[in-house]
């Protein structure tokens, strides 16, 4: 008898009951181990594909947009390192896309002022790179020279065509407002008026109780301008250095968040605070409930002078300025795709015009008038703020839509990286009668590149937003405000673009009502 060593095996003969768990066993730990291997070849192939372009190709793709839009020779990529990735999608495009970031040291190759008004700029770079203003460091206000090295955080954004990956446009989030103020009173300011904050504590929640949500945002809308007010007041009333600025998230509310740091003092604090715009700072100056403000030149003549949108007031006569800070052009806006081309070719059109009482309404009246067309010219006429009306625009409920702003505006940024956009230019007769007809308007281009796939400078007027304060005010808090002003370009500029085109050589531009005597002569001296 064989032992079993030897014994013949029959390979035909039904496997016993131990050879058949076994086989089972092996052949689930084979598939398991194949799915396992080709559940890792997938991943690495998505990896893979998820990963798109590597450093060397983006240091090239980023030299050539530099390249396309400041001249060739004016800056070079002295090095890139791509530091992550991440997916996202693109609302109405079914492709997937990628936005890569990386920090790269750009170096001038030839002197370069990137603080110009009108040609390609700081705001044209920030675009082109995918950058925030906080992305770029190293940019001198008076001009950098031959040989310094401007440090970018900065992002490429990317769409996947099979296997490549297409460069697409990106505006990146705007960085968050300078923190102004503290909120919330002082504990111990309450105490006097505990029943009052009881009651309408009270109505807060019977309207939160009862899903009444437009009456509840009413009412706390209502509560933090008091509130906004009442801390002004109190601030005025204790030496406090006091800046009216604007809207919250605005350029006013981001640069005077900002100012308020780098003003305060152990000996003098200074507070910033929200406030509507520019017509209101004007009548808080005027009545000298806040110490300095911000203001478009246009909306302080009018306020000066009584006129427009001051019209049938008593004249603003104490207010006074300090100084132009920067431009903030009349842009009208429509899609690539539309066949506007000018002014005129928004006849018969459907247009947006800007919130009534807003600056920006009153400088679209001006330049429709200019064109010799009026509102009853258009098929349709609405009144809404640029993110609404850009959100308008990219649905097709509108034709085009008109505002004032400095440039590059979040709001058109935004939309420029989903959909094609066109700045219309003014043509040079229009122009001319703006500045015949108003001396605050001054003419300017806004730069080809400041908002993404823009490829040709826009001719364009522009106001100019300046700091005022009232005819009394102290001349040292004045010296103060502009000695530091100016000192501090570099810091403001990190959080607005705009702060990059303050200086000293401009402060005099378009200055639309009578200057401050301190201001006058701190301009003066050499």
């Amino acid at each position: 008898m064989q032992s079993p060593r030897h014994a013949t095996v029959d390979r035909h003969a039904p496997p016993s009951g131990w050879s058949r768990r076994w086989r089972s066993g092996w052949t689930a730990l084979s598939r398991t181990h194949w799915l396992v291997v080709g559940l890792i070849a997938l991943c690495l192939s998505v990896a893979g594909c998820r990963k798109g372009p590597g450093k060397d190709e983006l240091s090239q793709a980023v030299q050539q947009k530099i390249d396309e839009r400041f001249d060739v020779g004016t800056f070079d990529v002295k090095s890139l390192t791509r530091k992550g990735s991440y997916g996202y999608q693109e609302e109405g495009d079914p492709r997937d896309r990628l936005l890569v970031y990386w920090d790269a040291e750009i170096r001038f190759l030839a002197d370069h002022k990137l603080s110009d008004w009108d040609q390609p700029n700081v705001g044209s770079l920030t675009t082109l790179l995918g950058a925030t203003p906080k992305g770029v460091d190293g940019v001198v206000p008076a001009g950098n020279k031959q040989g310094d090295v401007l440090k970018v955080h900065g992002s490429s954004a990317y769409a996947r065509d099979g296997e490549r990956w297409d460069p697409v446009a990106y505006a990146p989030s705007k960085t968050k407002p300078a923190a102004s103020s503290p909120q919330g009173p002082d504990p111990e300011k309450q105490a006097p008026y505990q029943l009052e904050l009881a009651e309408l504590a009270k109505v807060g929640s019977e309207l939160r109780r009862r899903g009444e949500s437009t009456a509840l945002g009413r009412f706390e809308t209502d509560l933090n301008r008091l509130l906004n007010d009442s801390q002004r007041r109190l601030a005025q009333s204790r030496g406090a250095l006091t800046l009216a600025t604007g809207p919250l998230k605005g350029e006013y509310a981001t640069l005077g968040g900002e100012l308020e740091r780098l003003l305060s003092t152990k000996a003098r604090p200074a507070r910033a605070f929200a406030t509507s715009g520019s017509a209101e700072n004007c009548q808080l100056v005027n009545r000298g409930e806040v110490g300095f403000a911000f203001a478009q030149n246009d909306i302080a003549a009018m306020a000066h002078g009584g006129t427009e949108l001051f019209a049938g007031q008593p004249p603003l006569r104490r207010i006074r300025a300090l100084c132009t800070l920067y431009p903030e052009a009349v842009q009208i806006v429509t899609l690539a795709s539309s066949p506007i081309k000018s002014l005129a070719d928004l006849d018969g059109k459907r247009v947006d015009i800007g919130l009534a009482g807003s600056g920006a309404r009153i400088n679209a009246h001006q330049l429709i008038e200019a064109a010799e067309l009026s509102l009853g010219d258009f098929a349709s006429v609405q009144g809404k703020g640029p993110t609404d009306a850009a959100a308008d625009l990219a649905a097709g409920h509108i034709d085009g839509f008109f505002f004032t702003s400095a440039y590059p505006a979040p709001a058109v940024a935004g939309l420029a990286a989903k959909k094609p956009v066109r700045l219309v230019s003014l043509e040079p007769a229009v122009v001319e009668t703006l500045e015949k007809r108003h001396s605050f308007f001054i003419p300017i281009h806004i730069p080809a590149g400041t908002y993404p796939g823009m490829a040709a400078p826009c001719a364009t007027v522009a106001v100019t937003a300046m700091l005022i304060a009232r005819d009394d005010t102290p001349a040292d808090r004045v010296e103060h405000l502009l000695t530091t002003l100016f000192a501090e370009v570099p810091k403001l500029a990190t959080h607005t673009l705009a702060g990059y085109y303050i200086s000293p050589k401009k402060a005099l531009t378009a200055i639309s009502i009578p200057l401050h005597p301190a201001a006058e002569q701190f301009f003066k001296q050499p």
